[in-house]
């Protein structure tokens, strides 16, 4: 029927505002914070935003991250 219609339009719609393909790459690194201020990294994570495979360069090591996926570098 037209209402089942428009409802999965509007599933895809929801699905869609979350799909990228414009190379949305975000790193996000966790660490800890010394008693003289500074800061050490331990963890960082590449995460793929797109619908699509990348390769990235990171501290002069290539990883490749699936469509939607994300690598853990430990420091």
């Amino acid at each position: 029927s037209e209402k089942d219609l428009s409802s999965d339009e509007e599933d895809g719609d929801e699905v869609s505002r979350y799909l990228s393909d414009d190379g949305r790459i975000v790193s996000v690194t966790y660490g800890t914070k010394n008693a003289d201020g500074s800061y050490s990294a331990y963890k960082t994570f590449i995460l793929n935003y797109n619908n699509f495979s990348v390769s990235v360069v990171y501290d002069e090591v290539t990883y490749t991250i699936p469509a939607y996926g994300y690598v853990v570098v430990m420091h």
